[in-house]
């Protein structure tokens, strides 16, 4: 009876890792087919008691501190701080995709560092292009805007829709107004 179970859980496992069954089917199949002490061991498993969580947290957080020392404390030109930015950009979207993959919970961490460094890189970079055009600002910013609400709908990411929505709310209000 012992290896039967073995080989139900590996299957739902299987399952659970394919996404060929909803996450809430695995973990009920596998509460009925598991034992109680690998139940408490899963329990315990939160988001700072796993190493890799805490490495991929020290690393977004490294990288944010890294972003504001290149914008605030540093004498580079506006080309070579959107290239560092650009650089850091491009580490934390690898941050994003790698937890985002394993499905970790510190992929929100990567994706609102992401979605924030993105909208300043753009808009360095459009300021740098066309000094005082305030058009390619706003295009940029209406961008960012549109990028955010898509990911967020293809994600699931409520909080990447909200912030799209009220990014082009904000922007409507400032042209009227100002």
């Amino acid at each position: 009876m012992d290896d039967r179970k073995k080989i139900i859980i590996r299957e739902i496992e299987y399952w659970r890792k394919n996404r060929l069954l909803p996450e809430v089917y695995c973990t009920f199949l596998l509460r009925l087919y598991e034992d109680k002490e690998h139940d408490q061991n899963e329990r315990r498993k939160g988001l700072f008691t796993d190493f890799t969580s805490l490495l991929y947290i020290t690393i977004a957080i490294s990288l944010i501190a890294l972003t504001f020392l290149v914008i605030y404390f540093t004498q580079f030109s506006s080309s070579m701080q959107i290239a560092l930015l650009s650089f850091i950009l491009l580490a934390l979207g690898r941050g994003l995709f790698v937890t985002f993959r394993k499905g970790l919970a510190v992929v929100h961490i990567f994706t609102g560092s992401c979605a924030v460094l993105m909208l300043y890189t753009l808009v360095s970079l459009a300021q740098a292009m066309f000094p005082g055009a305030n058009g390619a600002l706003n295009t940029v910013v209406i961008l960012a805007c549109i990028t955010w609400m898509a990911a967020g709908w293809k994600t699931g990411f409520v909080y990447l829709i909200v912030a799209g929505i009220t990014g082009l709310f904000m922007l409507t209000i400032a042209s009227v107004f100002f």
